[in-house]
């Protein structure tokens, strides 16, 4: 895999991850309302895809071993 790709990829990673981790913790102390049920799912959906991006890069990399 190209050092290019593989750098995009990871920050691409990192920021999801980051995102939804600011979207979960934006959610305070419960899902009090419609809408903090809403942005808990969107979180928990962007989480979702950066552990899919985790793994594909993941398996990215063990395809280069």
């Amino acid at each position: 895999m190209k050092t290019r790709l593989l750098y995009r990829r990871v920050a691409n990673l990192f920021f999801v991850f980051f995102l939804g981790l600011c979207l979960a913790y934006s959610i305070g102390d419960g899902m009090r309302s419609e809408a903090d049920k809403w942005i808990g799912l969107l979180a928990l959906v962007i989480l979702l895809w950066g552990v899919r991006d985790l793994l594909h890069l993941l398996a990215d990399l063990w395809s280069e071993l």
